[in-house]
Order: structure tokens, then C-alpha cells, then sequence
């Protein structure tokens, strides 16, 4: 793991538990609504900025997949994400959303034949651990009888 997925992992972890408070003041819909907006706005103007004849030049086709990309591959799930985090909460959310990144390891190494370093395993102990140390001390304490 380098140190951009290292940066990458902690924005993704500030935003899912930032999420939660925003989920409960605005709406999982309105707030899907304005961080795809955002993220959009955000991607024309860097795209612009960049090269403004290219986006132009595009074939229809590029235009429909970008479409049907953005739609089921960005806000669908994100909207799938703030949803589950309004009605469970974003700390389960969080935890549940570990078995992504654990089992793209497992997926790369059966169906790729990618090798598995001792760096992943360390990364994938060190982000399970926390997630054990999480549910560990997220638990109701029980009060002793009066």
C-alpha cells in the first residue's frame, strides 16, 4: 500500500464518519444529491481546465457510458451507503464496509493470480484490529443491579 491509498483511506474513513452527522441534519437523498453534484461540478471544471477541446470531441458513446457509469458505479451506491447509514448508523456502515477492500485481496489473488505481500496482510490485520478494537468497546455497558 503506498502512501496516496494511505491518504485515500483516511479521507474515505474522515468521510464515512462525518457522513453519519451530515445523513442525520440533511437527508441520505439530499446529501447524495449534493456530493455527486459537487464531485460532478468539481470534474467538468478540472476537465476544462485541463483540455476543454477533448471533452467536446468525445464520441456519443463515451458520453452514455460516462452516464451509465456515474449512475450504478458512483450514485446508486453512494445513495445505497447513506441510506444504511440512516437507518444503522455510520460506525456499522463503516464496519461493514471493510469487507470490500479484504475481500478485493482475496478476489485478486483467486481470480488474478496476483500475489498477496506480508504489506497487505500487515494493512489488512491493522484496519481489522481497529474494526475488532471498534465493535469491542462500541458494546452497551451493563449496569449492576440496584
Amino acid at each position: 500500500m503506498g502512501v496516496n491509498n494511505g491518504k485515500g483511506a483516511c479521507a474515505y474513513a474522515t468521510y464515512m464518519i462525518g457522513s453519519g452527522e451530515m445523513v442525520k441534519r440533511v437527508g441520505s437523498v439530499r446529501l447524495v444529491v449534493y456530493a455527486s453534484s459537487s464531485s460532478a461540478v468539481l470534474s467538468l471544471l478540472l476537465a476544462l481546465i485541463h483540455s476543454p477541446a477533448a471533452l467536446a470531441a468525445q464520441p456519443a458513446q463515451i458520453y452514455w457510458l460516462s452516464l451509465l457509469n456515474a449512475s450504478f458505479c458512483t450514485v446508486i451506491p453512494m445513495l445505497m451507503i447513506m441510506i444504511a447509514i440512516n437507518r444503522i448508523g455510520s460506525p456499522l456502515v463503516a464496519q461493514a464496509s471493510i469487507l470490500g477492500p479484504v475481500s478485493t485481496i482475496f478476489m485478486g489473488w483467486a481470480v488474478l493470480s496476483e500475489p498477496i505481500t506480508w504489506l497487505q496482510i500487515s494493512g489488512m490485520g491493522l484496519v481489522m484490529g481497529a474494526m475488532w478494537l471498534l465493535v469491542r468497546n462500541d458494546t452497551p455497558v451493563k449496569k449492576p443491579p440496584d
